[in-house]
């Protein structure tokens, strides 16, 4: 009857894209214990965990634990004999690894039962990446210099390429330098030539297959993706609510985020300006102009939150990433 604790990792100091541990603790009249390897092994090392919630996806009477993070499926666990097992891809979320941020659910179709809306990195990057060309990162410590070396690669008719310049990477793997005399070498060089296939399989290897921000209907226990208008792909997605807000009786859907640091070569995402998206109550959304709503976040928002004024007035909070935060009331 009291409430345990599911902490998502998100990421270990000096050694990105190890996954690091999840756990669970156990209340015990208030003190807490590590149940972790006893009850959720495939909770522990799921990924770069950036939001969960729990939810009844089946109409079983059972709630089943859903968690997003970065190079990782959207992954969904169910008790099963006293353990949380991983049941990802009975739910139809095989495959759909993405740089996902944040999540919500909601009703979006009004059949019942709950649909799911996932933010992710967007579609305004110089990044693609789909399940037939997927990106990449391979990890290990190349060099053998005890550190870990990364390696983000993209990939474009059938090969794979580094993603990084030539003077990055040969910053990081100095042993680079002498292979690679000139660019134009690097410019055509696929990752296997970088190093051995072998070498990359002994490493940590993940993949991304999709940027896109969107919204996955539940068909009875299977989600399918479902994508939204272009307007909501301009920037990553940190922050979303969904919520009846012009009060038609259909649920909308307001998102913020942006994102000012990723990696050295690649510039701020800050092209965002808050989302607005008027639902029809059929999973249908339009979006509706910054100008019209008067809602704008153009900062690096990384949550909202709905709150109660002490006079019962609905407000809603931007949370900004080094800055001030914002107040709409509505």
């Amino acid at each position: 009857g009291d409430q345990d604790l599911f902490i998502g990792g998100r990421i270990t100091p000096k050694n990105w894209p190890l996954t690091p541990r999840s756990s669970v603790l156990q209340n015990n009249g208030g003190k807490f214990t590590d149940v972790t390897t006893q009850v959720a092994g495939d909770f522990e090392r799921c990924g770069m965990v950036t939001d969960l919630a729990w939810e009844d996806l089946n109409k079983d009477g059972q709630k089943e634990l859903i968690v997003v993070g970065e190079w990782m499926p959207v992954s969904v666990f169910q008790w099963k004999n006293s353990k949380l097992v991983n049941v990802t891809d009975q739910f139809g979320f095989s495959g759909s690894n993405g740089f996902w941020n944040c999540l919500e659910l909601s009703d979006l179709d009004g059949d019942g039962d709950m649909d799911l809306v996932t933010g992710n990195l967007g579609l305004n990057t110089r990044f693609t990446a789909s399940v037939e060309a997927p990106f990449y990162c391979f990890a290990k410590d190349f060099d053998n210099n005890g550190t870990l070396d990364p390696i983000v690669s993209y990939s474009e008719n059938g090969k794979v390429y580094p993603l990084m310049q030539k003077e990055v990477l040969v910053k990081q793997m100095p042993v680079l330098k002498k292979k690679f005399l000139y660019s134009k070498d690097y410019a055509k060089a696929e990752i296997w030539y970088i190093r051995s296939k072998k070498d990359l399989n002994e490493g940590l290897t993940l993949k991304m297959n999709t940027f896109s921000t969107c919204w996955w209907e539940n068909t009875g226990g299977k989600f399918v993706q479902k994508t939204f208008p272009l307007q909501a792909q301009m920037a990553p997605v940190n922050g979303i609510i969904c919520h009846d807000f012009n009060k038609d009786g259909k649920i909308d859907i307001l998102m913020a985020g942006n994102r000012y640091g990723l990696e050295v070569e690649t510039n701020p995402c800050n092209a965002g300006n808050g989302v607005f998206l008027s639902g029809d109550g059929n999973g249908q959304f339009s979006w509706i102009d910054n100008t019209e709503t008067g809602f704008w976040a153009m900062l690096e928002a990384r949550d909202l939150a709905f709150l109660k004024s002490a006079g019962g007035k609905s407000l809603l909070l931007v949370a900004n990433n080094n800055a001030p935060l914002q107040l709409y009331q509505y």
